[in-house]
């Protein structure tokens, strides 16, 4: 490159200043929207593949019967992997959320506390500040990442000094003093789960180990790293029958009732639906269709300024003219234009950055923990050299056609074609999202959300009762319950099997106070009509299925023997207490199943969770009342209530963030459109100058003149329609199939969007060729 012909493009753009500032500012915001999304992206597909050996890595989840996966497994594969041939290495670790820790006069709660076993440190390659990791092995150790020993020790080595830690738990509290072993780097933002603190599992963690080792509880993350070519289904087909040993005559369901399967590592942020995962899990199919939307509005910003490009060529015709007498071809105009547009989109990418500097705390808010620029800023610029690579060949490509003595004219229109199509494809998805996203909003759940705190109960008890009793004496409690889990959450899975067939369905343990509570409707009560609820209380799709195969009195009576007896208490009857109206019992992306309450006297069986529903204005006086009722009877404890509301809200987190983003996204390709309609309308306007002073001259006046500009605009719209609302369609068929309850897709969403898109197109046309309608046919017909 000489001096001279950079001077040149320098001094050509300086020259067509509005032209470099429409371009610049147009490419530095869509690249800066499109890099944003793209480097999300890149960022989500990468959890767990740092992990050593992540792609022969599981994680062994287990469920009951045909329930749900559970994240969680028994703890006592930590004894059974060790004689298992296909496994290279394993390790365990529970997850000990909200543990409240003193040092010295300070007092903190820690979210993401593991009690870890000794291979921890090396199965997930830990990087060792300092310390010995052989230490975990050692009773009452603890290691801390470097943000807590900051925290905790500012200034001061950590090393050996004591840390306080007092856990509530439901079956064991953990109070006592843990030693600072070493200082651990902590696990990159694209990790499954994540700890600030890891606790040996020996000295004051030993009992509630042991207890949960010789027990049928799902309490423990185990993860297995397989030899080199060892298929998975080797190992998973013995990873019941391999806790037999430790788990047979262990009280609960015989060992057979039991699966389990082996997880792969990568696929854990994108599996949904299993219970208790350590962090938020997103869809695949949701990141490729952001992926898809970043994707199109790089491509319509590049046609846009491919666009740009051959407009500004033909605004510098004459000097083109010039340069070519003396002695330019056209490889030298190639050559100036291509470097004009290096300048441009080095420039825009510089702009960029500042862009997404400066909108840093916002994108951390719309994209939730999964931004952050200072650490994403590597995947940020190499994704940015990509995109602005991308944007110089295309366009490149573009302009030498237009050198190369290609019908620009056409060109011209097959780009506004496809930057036409590409806007009203995300006008109309946006709306579609929008009108899904407003469905699942008001969709009737089956009961009451509203109104609602819910709080975990800090400890076992057998007061469910008594707590019940207290806080409905509050004025501002309209009812309450306790339950082993709250509605949206976890639930438990079993099967039926009577008279020869097989029901599989989900239940949850309650007292009989959740129908006034959450309002749910009871349509039938065959046992107990005017004492308290015992038994089983099923909902209508289970009554159904069991009126398929037994009359409507053996079920009102209970009148049917079980293929196995119920050992762990000692009957083989299945007491169907009454029928429920059907209600969504998990998330709107499953269909409503076989589903069950049994109703336990809470003064035998304690309950987790605490619900009370408050009258309309009451909430701060219910809450300070239940923070006093729950100190008076757990002193010391901590208790986090939150509306049932907000948390059902966080299962369509995702969806909502999603269309946010669209939104924004779309609104962005709109003004995009726009300013490539400039261009094209002031490229073909100044073309058909003369033929405008000629019409003008034989009578033709300013409307017939828009009318006949604008023309070719229209049949462009109307070509991009029709490319667009096929693909528009099945784009939404595909993203709707994510909701097991979705709303209709009508017609008209799709007619609407290309009306929106025909009429801003139309105005943003219309501005530019009505100023030359509006010349003196004077001067039109002089015009060269």
């Amino acid at each position: 490159m000489s001096n001279h012909s950079l001077k040149l493009a320098i001094r050509n753009l300086l020259k067509q200043k509005s032209f470099s500032l429409i371009s610049l500012a147009g490419l530095a915001t869509s690249m800066a929207a499109s890099i944003v999304v793209l480097t999300y992206f890149f960022h989500e597909i990468s959890y767990d593949k740092h992990i050593p050996g992540s792609e022969r890595t599981f994680r062994i989840i287990s469920r009951l019967g045909e329930g749900k996966f559970w994240a969680r497994t028994f703890a006592s594969y930590g004894d059974a992997l060790e004689n298992a041939t296909q496994v290279e290495s394993y390790t365990s670790f529970i997850n000990a959320r909200n543990s409240i820790v003193t040092v010295g006069e300070s007092e903190y709660t820690i979210e993401e506390v593991l009690v870890a076993d000794t291979s921890f440190i090396d199965f997930f390659g830990l990087e060792l500040v300092s310390g010995r990791k052989e230490d975990l092995g050692l009773p009452n150790q603890i290691y801390v990442t470097e943000e807590m020993a900051e925290t905790f020790f500012p200034g001061e080595d950590p090393l050996g000094r004591d840390i306080f830690l007092r856990q509530f738990e439901r079956i064991q509290d953990s109070v006592g003093y843990f030693t600072v072993a070493g200082i651990l780097k902590p696990l990159p933002d694209n990790t499954h789960f994540g700890f600030q603190l890891v606790f040996s599992q020996q000295g004051h963690f030993s009992q509630r180990m042991k207890h949960i080792k010789e027990n049928k509880y799902s309490a423990t993350n185990v993860y297995v790293r397989l030899f080199n070519e060892t298929p998975p289904a080797d190992l998973e087909t013995e990873l019941i029958d391999m806790l037999v040993p430790y788990l047979g005559s262990a009280q609960g369901p015989p060992m057979e009732a039991f699966k389990a399967e082996l997880q792969p590592v990568r696929d854990i942020h994108f599996t949904p639906d299993i219970n208790r995962e350590p962090r938020p899990v997103t869809r695949k199919s949701m990141l490729y269709l952001l992926l898809s939307v970043g994707l199109l509005i790089l491509l319509l910003m590049t046609l846009n300024f491919i666009s740009m490009v051959i407009v500004q060529s033909n605004e510098q015709s004459r000097a083109s003219r010039i340069m070519r007498l003396m002695g330019a071809n056209n490889r030298d105009l190639f050559s100036l234009s291509l470097l004009k547009i290096a300048i441009i989109v080095v420039s825009s990418l510089l702009l960029t950055w500042m862009i997404i500097t400066l909108a840093d705390s916002g994108l951390k808010t719309m994209f939730g923990g999964s931004w952050s620029l200072q650490a994403l800023s590597q995947k940020a610029f190499l994704v940015s050299l990509a995109a602005g690579l991308f944007v110089i060949l295309l366009t490149a490509l573009g302009s030498y056609f237009s050198f190369s003595g290609g019908k620009s004219f056409g060109f011209f229109g097959w780009l506004s074609v496809i930057q036409f199509a590409i806007v009203i494809l995300l006008v109309g998805f946006s709306m579609m999202i929008h009108r899904q996203i407003t469905y699942l909003d008001s969709k009737d759940l089956g009961y009451s959300k509203d109104n609602l705190i819910v709080t975990l109960i800090p400890g076992r008890n057998i007061r469910g009762g008594l707590l019940v009793e207290e806080m409905q004496k509050h004025a501002g409690v309209v009812s309450a319950y306790t339950a082993q889990y709250h509605p949206g959450d976890v639930f438990q899975s079993m099967d039926l099997v009577a008279g020869g067939h097989k029901y599989q369905f989900g239940f949850q343990v309650t007292d009989p106070g959740i129908f006034e509570t959450l309002e749910i409707e009871l349509i039938h009560r065959f046992a107990s009509p005017t004492g308290k609820m015992r038994g089983w209380v099923i909902n209508e799709s289970f009554y159904k299925n069991l009126l398929l195969d037994f009359s409507p009195e053996d079920v009102a009576t209970s009148n049917f023997i079980l293929d196995h007896v119920d050992e762990e208490n000692g009957r083989n009857r299945f007491e169907v207490a009454g029928v429920m109206k059907d209600f969504h019992f998990s998330s709107l992306h499953s269909q409503i199943g076989n589903f069950a309450f049994i109703m336990r006297d809470q003064e035998i069986h304690p309950n987790r969770y605490l619900m009370t529903r408050f009258s309309k204005g009451q909430s701060k006086a219910v809450l300070q009342a239940l923070h006093q009722m729950m100190d008076t009877h757990f002193p010391g404890k901590t208790i986090t209530p939150f509306l049932l509301e907000d948390k059902l809200k966080e299962q369509y987190e995702n969806s909502h963030k999603l269309s946010r983003v669209i939104r924004l996204l779309t609104l962005l390709s709109i003004l995009i459109a726009i300013s490539g309609l400039y261009g094209l309308s002031l490229y073909l306007t100044r073309r058909r100058t003369r033929e405008i002073g000629l019409r003008k001259i034989h009578g033709a006046n300013t409307p017939q003149i828009i009318g006949m500009l604008n023309r070719g605009f229209l049949k462009w719209l109307g070509l991009a329609f029709v490319i667009a609302a096929p693909l528009t369609l099945w784009a939404l068929g595909q993203w709707l199939n994510n909701f097991a309850y979705r709303t209709t897709q009508p017609w008209w969403i799709i007619a609407l969007s290309g009306l929106l898109v025909a009429v801003i197109a139309m105005i943003a046309v219309t501005w530019q060729t009505s100023n030359a309608a509006r010349m003196n046919p004077v001067e039109t017909t002089r015009y060269e």
